[in-house]
């Protein structure tokens, strides 16, 4: 894997993460969940400017990696923005994409995302549009239901472009939960010290750190695959996996951190959680990705540290 990243890429992470930050970082997702108007009003004007609108990752290698390092960025704070399903979209002449395991039931940002599609599990392209005003739910903040029809001359897509993303997303997400919980262990004292130095505190941290890490290096990894033309099925669902792991690991772990403060809107930790919620429950969770994954290996194999071969089509069958 060829960890060095372009220059072009890495200023424009930069600039994203700037950008975020004039966007007032989390506060805004906050923001944004009070008056939903103020995605149009205040992030897509900031979001054009950057230009992350109008990267195309499908056709040129440094803009894939400018994308996912820029999602990165805007999924650390939760940027209320449909920025997967827009940058993610590889359907000709639609202007976003979402991963579903069906004809979906709700969609996030469905109202901003123009002509959308879902592509799902067997590849089927369906038309989605909202089926009324946005619909908030403490977990689905900006879901909204959807109707959803067969799309005609579209042909078949796979949305691993969108899954590798929204890894990105997740990813940029639990980076900023573990940097929160390591800063909030060293200033939370109880019996007259931080709460870091007890060592069921440390131990959770630990945990965090080593999941973080490990998402970050499949994340980089896959991203590799994919600009080499290398990245499959099985590579992209077995980030997704990790990913949902890694999730389950840093949100329980943080959560145990904060304690009751962790709970409160008020507190950045809630809103992440909150806001992360959509993309680590649609297109599915845990099991049915690892289910998925199983039937990626077993048809095609897996090219890694250890390669898998593809099982006799008997057998992957059955």
């Amino acid at each position: 894997m060829n960890r060095t990243l372009p220059p072009e890429a890495i200023a424009f992470a930069q600039a994203t993460r700037s950008a975020m930050s004039r966007l007032g970082g989390v506060e805004m997702a906050r923001r944004a969940e009070q008056a939903l108007e103020l995605r149009r009003l205040e992030v897509e004007p900031v979001l054009r400017e950057l230009g992350l609108l109008d990267l195309a990752p499908l056709t040129d290698e440094v803009e894939a990696i400018a994308a996912a390092m820029a999602i990165r960025e805007a999924g650390a704070v939760v940027c209320p923005w449909p920025l997967v399903a827009v940058v993610g979209c590889d359907v000709p002449g639609a202007d976003a994409l979402y991963v579903s395991a069906g004809a979906p039931a709700r969609l996030e940002h469905l109202d901003l995302a123009g002509d959308a599609v879902a592509v799902t599990a067997h590849g089927a392209v369906l038309s989605v549009t909202a089926d009324g005003p946005i619909a908030p739910t403490p977990l689905d903040p900006f879901g909204s239901r959807c109707l959803a029809v067969p799309r005609e001359e579209t042909g078949v897509a796979d949305g691993h472009l969108a899954l590798l993303l929204g890894a990105q997303w997740i990813f940029g997400a639990l980076s900023t939960v573990t940097t929160l919980s390591i800063a909030y262990s060293r200033e939370r004292r109880q019996f007259g010290r931080p709460i870091g130095d007890f060592g069921a505190v440390r131990w959770r941290l630990a945990d965090m750190a080593v999941a973080r890490a490990g998402l970050e290096e499949l994340a980089t990894f896959t991203l590799w695959r994919y600009v080499s033309g290398l990245m499959t099925a099985a590579d992209v669902l077995a980030l997704r996996v990790y990913a949902l792991e890694a999730a389950e690991a840093i949100l329980t772990h943080g959560h145990q951190v904060f304690a009751a403060i962790g709970l409160c809107d008020e507190h950045d930790m809630s809103i992440i959680d909150r806001h992360l919620q959509p993309v680590l429950r649609r297109p599915a969770g845990l099991a049915a990705a690892e289910q998925a994954l199983a039937a990626a290996l077993a048809s095609d194999g897996f090219d890694a540290l250890f390669p898998l071969e593809p099982l006799p089509r008997a057998v992957a069958v059955e």
